[in-house]
């Protein structure tokens, strides 16, 4: 339950921040994995019914492919983006004034990139397919195994719950506000929070979204080990 109203709270009403056209498109696809979870939660009221989490886990699916869609796209920009930095790289002029070197690094940085988006989509599918599976028959046969693909899955979510974070730290390292902070606590923090206070400022805006970015991905983790602590009481025999 805790772990499911900071996702909900994090993932809904902190789009509501920078309201742009992309936070509603962002606000459409982070429904289908909210109302899985609140689907879950009902389920587990009604343990005499345990086919109502199947519909759960088909939006938990469905949310999944579209992501994996949406990351393959920007792995699919990134490339494109590292041949015109490798095109410019061999231009004789950029050559010759000594720039080929930074694009060249670019276009490597952005073939890596891309690479290394699209391989972490791949496993994640295939590591939460694992999972959903696992779970879609213990609820058929009433018998649940070990969960394939725990594993995996749970250090691809903590990776993914870290970039996020990291994410939300940048732009206050990128402001000054982190150092400012450091260096003259705890006045610079009165001041910062007295900004964050007034959401129209642009460093209030900033706090809130970091905010509501730390929570909905603190309740990830908190359903991700819920999630272990279930499969650890299949694996010991212990099942509830």
């Amino acid at each position: 339950m805790v772990g499911i109203c900071l996702f909900s709270a994090g993932s809904l009403f902190g789009l509501f921040v920078n309201f742009t056209p992309w936070s509603i498109l962002a606000m459409l696809l982070l429904a289908l994995p909210v109302t899985g979870f609140w689907l879950i939660f009902a389920a587990s009221k009604m343990p005499r019914l345990p086919e109502k989490t199947m519909p759960a886990l088909t939006l938990f699916k469905v949310s999944i492919i579209i992501d994996m869609v949406l990351r393959f796209l920007i792995g699919l920009l990134m490339v494109i983006a590292s041949i015109i930095f490798f095109m410019a790289a061999s231009d004789r002029t950029v050559s010759y004034y000594g720039g080929s070197g930074i694009f060249l690094f670019f276009g490597i940085f952005s073939l890596l990139f891309a690479g290394g988006i699209v391989t972490f989509s791949i496993l994640y599918f295939k590591s939460a397919s694992g999972v959903m599976n696992g779970i879609k028959s213990g609820i058929a046969y009433n018998y649940f195994n070990p969960l394939p693909g725990i594993k995996m899955f749970t250090i691809l979510t903590y990776i993914g719950v870290g970039i996020a974070v990291l994410s939300t730290i940048i732009p206050f390292v990128a402001t000054g506000l982190l150092s400012q902070a450091i260096r003259q606590f705890p006045g610079v923090i009165g001041d910062f929070v007295w900004s964050a206070l007034n959401v129209g400022s642009y460093y209030g805006t900033l706090a809130i979204s970091a905010l509501f970015t730390l929570m909905a991905n603190g309740g990830v983790v908190v359903c991700v080990v819920a999630l272990n602590q279930f499969n650890n009481s299949i694996s010991y025999g212990r099942r509830q």
